[in-house]
């Protein structure tokens, strides 16, 4: 399947924030 830009930039956001978060917790 193919995702519009904006639809990827949202992924993306949302897995550097659990990257920011993993961080944090560790």
């Amino acid at each position: 399947m193919e995702y519009p830009a904006s639809s990827n930039k949202k992924i993306i956001f949302v897995l550097e924030d659990n990257s920011e978060t993993l961080k944090v917790e560790k």
